[in-house]
C-alpha cells in the first residue's frame, strides 16, 4: 500500500515542517471542492478562519465525500504571521501567503484518498499503517 510520506518523497526527519490541511468548507464540506473545479481553490485556501498554517509547508486535501479527500497540492507557507482579514459577508479570519509548489503537482485534481479523519489525529497519519488509515485510487483522466 503506497502512504502519503511516499508519494510526496517526505522523509521521517521532514515530517515537523508540513501541515495537512483537510479542506472543508463550515457550512458546506464541498464548499473547497467547489472551488478547484472553477480554479479559484488556491484564493479560498489562503484565508484561514484561525491561524492554521504555522509550519512551512501545507499539504492540500479537499473534502469529496465521506472519507474520501482529493489530492490538491503542496503548498509553501510564505508569512508565518499572516494579515487579519474581513469579508463584506461579515466573516473575519487570516489571509496567508501560500505558493504551490511542484512536488507532484502533476497529480493535483488527479488522485484521491481515503481517510477516516474522524478517528486518526492528522498528525499521527504520517505513522500509522496505511491499510486501516490510507488507501489511494489513481484516476487517469485530464484535470479539471
Amino acid at each position: 500500500m503506497i502512504k502519503l510520506v511516499d508519494i510526496l518523497n517526505i522523509g521521517n526527519a521532514d515530517y515537523s515542517k508540513y501541515k495537512i490541511h483537510f479542506a472543508t468548507g463550515a457550512t458546506n464540506k464541498k464548499e473547497p471542492y467547489n472551488k478547484f473545479l472553477i480554479n479559484e481553490f488556491d484564493e479560498w485556501q489562503a484565508d484561514q478562519t484561525n491561524k492554521n498554517f504555522s509550519r512551512e509547508y501545507v499539504i492540500s486535501l479537499i473534502y469529496y465525500d465521506k472519507d474520501i479527500w482529493l489530492f490538491g497540492g503542496v503548498y509553501k507557507v510564505n508569512n508565518q504571521n499572516p494579515q487579519p482579514i474581513s469579508h463584506n459577508d461579515g466573516w473575519s479570519g487570516w489571509h496567508y501567503e501560500l505558493t504551490l509548489t511542484d512536488n507532484q503537482k502533476d497529480l493535483i485534481g488527479r488522485i484521491f484518498f481515503t481517510i477516516k479523519k474522524s478517528i486518526v489525529p492528522h498528525t499521527l497519519i504520517w505513522n500509522c499503517n496505511p491499510q486501516t488509515v490510507l488507501s489511494l485510487w489513481i484516476f487517469v483522466f485530464p484535470r479539471f
